[in-house]
């Protein structure tokens, strides 16, 4: 790569963008005016800010003193809250609505009576009603003999009943309530403890257990780890936008313009015109984020204690930003900056024009957002796992950085920066690779209809599969698999168990593909590559099964390391497992488990969805895709990744061989063999040559040795080397092979 070619692009990208005004609003003026004038507007809104008291209408059924009392107390506002409510006697509302409440019963189920209720209470003008009742429990006196009548001097019981009516679909009334609930709490607390004094008991006596709770972090503490979730999440977003916008005016802006065709007769070669494009995209977002950071710290300074002294106080103490975590952020910028621009960046060349380009920015954002929200979860915490997921792992990192967890950050920053410049680089290919293709790049404006599209798919049908169709094939089988497992109940048979996953099988997997290519492709044999391959190819493929699968157990236990199951995971698993125990035997869990999902899922992801990926240049992007796909079909996160990893190895084979006999013949030997290992007797392994593979543990169950283990993953990884050599240089002449969507001979 020439620097110079790279640095002139970059000094001409910097420059346009500098003459562009929209550009410069969006990326330096808006970030700069927006927080201020937030700032400014809601100190304005904040003078018109009042608190009106809740209206309380008091219907007093109890003469007693009781009833005066509390009423007194809570209305006066006794505790710590005066002119808390206002309270209405009876006597001063309007008869009717007092006697509605009056006559009111159990309305729990009586859908027509709370309706009516609710619009009286509209009406009226009142937030809450309070009624008070005489008690209808038994008085027990101090000198625990019955008493005749109640007595408050001489009783422990409140000879009191309160009723309260108020409406949660309204925020006045509902926070009311909960206030009139905590000052009747208050009063009785008080109340009781002034009369267990008066007779003479001490009330901390008559309380076994006593507990205290106290709060040892500290008021910086605990706003610093507030805004140790908001803040990175807040820039990331800001960095994503900041990359977005610039990536359309370099590419899909210059397609308008009609400048690029000059830019790519230069004689900078596509990376370097990417590379130049790249680094003015990340710099802009990088200034985006910071520039927002800075301008949102600076009006939480200024801005943010007179606004609580202009409201009367904040529901919470959110305080400012802390000037400290500014460094970190900046330093994590410069990582997830490059993702994003190349990202977006790949994604802009893909556009015919500016507002389609503007159109990719949400599925952009609505892909990444699942990633960013993880991280602000209560549960979400930075170890091995998390930090080895995309943008996840460096928002926990920042996160523990702004915290002032060095030692963690320190342990787990090696995995974070890894993964995220593995990400970097393969988003940077991507980019590349859209430079390079003219008919990405240049594609031409075409209106689009249904009915003209629906034509097209019929009459234009090739003899394989596009990539288009072949995506949404995926997705399809993604979608209506995830409402059937959402409607499906779970079956308590092994017969309701085997019917379910046979119908989930071919009614969400196979049958969508099966389908598509019938009525999308001119070749549904080829598309779902049903042909027969040679005859060694299928006996291999079981043998690679078979010495693969021990390093696939070893793998799956390192998964389940870092990513742990969870308790309803694991219920599941044992329910699952003692619905296989009821089994007529072992061929029928085999058929179920193993050979079921062996064809259907083969036919789904390594004929039609691989086959149509195949069009894409170079075999691992699609095999690659075709593997993601699958392991995302599986739903629980252990299972796709082993999935994923499995789908690696089927993809080789039915790329080499042409075949999907070869597949489904691995995939069902490879699902078959935990459920044999589980049957697999345990006096069989000890003092045998199987002894050597295989040992059983306490309980009785059988595994892979170590050496095992190690050395039959070595030999499968050899078969499977074998068998791509094998394939390439025994192919004859005269094969037909597939290619893009045609076949040559």
């Amino acid at each position: 790569m020439n620097l110079r070619n790279t640095r002139l692009v970059f000094r001409r990208e910097i420059c346009d963008q500098w003459r562009d005004r929209r550009t410069l609003f969006t990326i330096v003026v808006m970030p700069l005016v927006l927080y201020p004038l937030m700032g400014m507007a809601m100190l304005q809104t904040a003078q018109f800010l009042r608190h009106d008291p809740p209206r309380v209408l008091w219907i007093n059924d109890n003469s007693d003193a009781a009833a005066l009392a509390v009423i007194r107390d809570v209305s006066t506002g006794q505790s710590d809250s005066p002119n808390e409510f206002i309270i209405v006697p009876a006597d001063q509302a309007d008869p009717a609505i007092t006697e509605r409440f009056r006559n009111v019963a159990d309305i729990d189920d009586h859908e027509h009576d709370k309706r009516e209720l609710e619009q009286t209470m509209k009406a009226s003008g009142f937030d809450l009603i309070i009624r008070t009742l005489p008690a209808f429990h038994p008085v027990i006196a101090a000198n625990n003999e019955p008493a005749q009548t109640p007595n408050i001097e001489n009783t422990f019981a409140l000879p009191l009943n309160i009723q309260l009516f108020a409406n949660s679909a309204s925020d006045q009334s509902a926070m009311a309530a909960t206030k009139m609930t905590r000052a009747i709490d208050r009063w009785k607390g008080a109340t009781l403890r002034q009369r267990l004094t008066e007779l003479n008991v001490n009330p901390e006596s008559l309380v076994s257990i006593k507990l205290q709770t106290t709060d040892v972090a500290a008021t910086s503490t605990r706003k610093a780890a507030m805004w140790a979730k908001i803040l990175p999440f807040i820039v990331l977003v800001w960095a994503l936008t900041g990359a977005f916008y610039p990536a359309i005016d370099l590419c899909a802006g210059e397609k308008e313009r009609g400048t690029l065709e000059t830019l790519l007769c230069s004689p900078a070669r596509r990376s370097e015109i990417v590379t130049g494009k790249l680094l003015t995209v990340i710099t802009f977002s990088m200034a985006t984020a910071v520039l927002n950071l800075l301008s949102m710290t600076a009006t939480g300074l200024f801005v943010m204690g007179r606004l609580t002294s202009a409201a009367g106080g904040l529901p919470f103490d959110v305080g400012v930003p802390p000037l400290t975590a500014i460094p970190w952020l900046i330093v994590g910028l410069v990582p997830i900056s490059a993702l994003f621009s190349c990202l977006a960046l790949a994604l802009a060349s893909f556009a015919r024009s500016s507002r389609e380009g503007q159109y990719y920015l949400i599925p952009l954002l609505m892909s990444l957002l699942p990633l960013m929200m993880l991280s602000m979860l209560p549960s979400a915490q930075l170890d091995l796992g998390t930090s080895l997921i995309p943008v996840t792992g460096m928002l926990l990192l920042l996160r523990n950085l702004m915290l002032g967890e060095y030692g963690v950050s320190i342990q787990y920053a090696g995995p974070v920066l890894a993964i995220t410049l593995v990400c970097c680089w393969l988003s940077a290919r991507w980019a590349v690779y859209q430079f390079n293709n003219e008919s990405v790049l240049f594609r031409s404006g075409e209106q689009f209809g249904i009915a003209v599209w629906l034509r097209h798919l019929v009459r234009d049908r090739g003899l394989l599969p596009t990539v288009g169709e072949a995506a949404l094939c995926g997705v399809l089988i993604l979608v209506i698999k995830f409402f059937v497992g959402l409607s499906a109940e779970m079956a308590v048979t092994f017969g309701g168990f085997a019917k379910q996953v046979i119908i989930s099988q071919v009614a969400t997997i196979a049958l969508p593909a099966i389908l598509m290519a019938l009525f999308l492709t001119r070749g549904p044999m080829e598309s779902l590559k049903l042909s027969w391959p040679r005859f060694s190819f299928v006996p291999a493929c079981i043998l690679m099964a078979i010495l693969l699968n021990p390093g696939f157990m070893l793998i799956g236990q390192v998964v389940m390391y870092l990513y742990p199951a969870s308790a309803g995971l694991e219920s599941v698993q044992t329910i699952v497992s003692q619905i296989l125990t009821d089994a007529p035997g072992p061929l029928a869990i085999i058929a179920v488990i193993a050979i079921v999902p062996a064809i259907c899922e083969e036919v789904a992801f390594r004929g039609f969805i691989l086959s149509g990926f195949q069009s894409i240049r170079g075999r691992w992007t699609a095999i690659l895709a075709s593997a993601l796909l699958f392991g995302i079909a599986h739903g629980i996160l252990q299972q796709s990744i082993m999935a994923a990893l499995v789908g690696i190895v089927l993809g080789i084979i039915s790329v080499q061989t042409r075949s999907l006999l070869p597949c489904i013949a691995y995939h069902a030997t490879h699902n078959a063999l935990p459920v044999l290992l589980s049957m697999f007797p345990n006096q069989a392994v000890d003092g045998s040559w199987l002894s050597l593979f295989l040992h059983s543990d306490p309980t009785g169950n059988v595994g892979y040795t170590m050496f095992a283990s190690l050395v039959m993953p070595v030999a499968g990884l050899v078969l499977l080397v074998w068998l791509w050599r094998f394939a390439e240089t025994k192919q004859g002449e005269n094969e037909p092979v597939m290619f893009g969507n045609a076949v040559t001979a």
